[in-house]
């Protein structure tokens, strides 16, 4: 009876380090999570704590074309390449396959709203629309520019910014958010593969064959990073730190600071065709718009998983950048007019209601205001106060508003 009992208190013990471990053994704020293309290296999802930490994974081995983090940070998107499956990860590496598009989507950005995507199908030169497990045509571009290899929302004007590359030339289109016209607002000299919108600065990252390139919003080229060797097969942009990351197709990871300047590089995965890139835990603010006219209102859904019980705040601005430089608690991507100083913390208690309060036991809460009855933009972000943080702030990502 007695060896019977030390081998049961044994095995709890056993039971109880390894979920200990494997707990510990999950993507956490900050961390990149990254795809592969292919099986060269092992193949699905990993993700490494930036820049020493060891590289971890989760999830099936599946071969993979583009990640992004949900709105929320409960899971993850990813496509299956040529497959045309969107598969949805959590943390814990659980998939479910939502949809599946009819040719290859190569890119995945997120919309304002809180479960909506959109997918850029390389195939059809479509953009597609996800809610949930529905996904339904958004808009159709010209097959003149070939096939869309990459996507971002541009933070400035909510509008989507699209990578093309028809095997003589490359162009970043302009897709409008709300009357879904194209225009091509910049050419480049190689292949596009990863564009993302910069909070600090209002410009954009492209990822392209043998180089990196930081793009001002009027389509001039500001600086570029250069790397004979290698193809830049993504890219992503930290809107907390303004941290700039591009994967390689040979299993490096190159950083930049927001300003363009180059940082350093780390192998991540020998031999892997690193094809996305994204933070985990970035998107801790998403939001959605109700009513009409006069009546329009905004609602911010925050979910501040690490800061769950914390204090919190929200602001309102009209531009995002030039932010806020909080050190090491990152940036507050929003410009201090005089909009964020009057509706900072709720200080206009008729026009907002929750932009103050406490965090919900996950970490969630709503703020909600009126938007203007005129054609005007306003920025939105939210900071939890944190001791556990660097800074005591975790800080959140910025978006943009437009009800028209």
């Amino acid at each position: 009876m007695m060896k019977r009992s030390l081998l049961l208190t044994l095995l709890v013990a056993v039971a109880i380090v390894a979920a200990a471990g494997s707990s510990s053994a999950q993507p956490k704020q900050g961390d990149l999570v990254m795809c592969e293309l292919g099986f060269t290296a092992g193949g699905g999802l990993f993700y490494k704590t930036w820049p020493s930490g060891a590289v971890g994974t989760f999830g099936p081995k599946l071969t993979m074309a583009t990640v992004k983090v949900k709105h929320g940070n409960s899971y993850v998107l990813a496509s299956g390449g040529s497959s045309g499956n969107i598969y949805r990860f959590d943390k814990n590496g659980v998939q479910f396959t939502l949809t599946t598009l009819t040719t290859r989507c190569d890119a995945i950005g997120v919309d304002q709203e809180y479960d909506a995507h959109i997918l850029a199908d390389y195939g059809g030169n479509q953009l597609w629309r996800l809610s949930g497990s529905s996904a339904t045509m958004w808009a159709t571009l010209p097959t003149t520019y070939g096939p869309c290899n990459a996507l971002c929302r541009d933070g400035n004007t909510g509008d989507w910014i699209v990578g093309t590359f028809n095997g003589t030339s490359s162009r970043l289109l302009r897709v409008s958010r709300t009357t879904k016209s194209v225009s091509a607002w910049t050419t480049l000299t190689t292949g596009i593969y990863g564009v993302d919108w910069i909070p600090q600065t209002g410009e954009f990252v492209v990822a392209m064959s043998g180089r990196v390139s930081f793009v001002r919003s009027n389509g001039s080229i500001r600086s570029t990073t250069s790397v004979a060797s290698a193809v830049f097969n993504s890219v992503t942009v930290d809107h907390k730190t303004g941290r700039v990351f591009a994967g390689t197709n040979n299993g490096y990871v190159y950083e930049w600071t927001h300003t363009g300047s180059y940082v350093r590089r780390v192998l991540v995965r020998s031999g892997a065709n690193i094809s996305g890139i994204d933070i985990w835990d970035d998107q801790n603010l998403s939001i959605a718009l109700y009513g009409s006219g006069s009546s329009t209102y905004a609602r911010a859904q925050l979910k501040f998983a690490d800061s769950p019980s914390r204090s919190y705040y929200v602001a309102l601005s009209t531009a995002p950048y030039p932010g806020i430089n909080l050190g090491a608690s990152g940036w507050v991507n929003l410009k201090p007019d005089s909009l964020f100083f009057v509706t900072v913390g709720g200080g206009l208690p008729y026009f907002t209601s929750g932009f103050s309060g406490i965090l919900g036991s996950t970490g969630t809460a709503y703020a909600r205001w009126g938007m203007p009855y005129t054609p005007v933009r306003v920025y939105v972000t939210a900071v939890a106060v944190n001791p556990a943080k660097p800074g005591g702030i975790d800080v959140g990502n910025v978006e943009v508003v437009d009800a028209w």
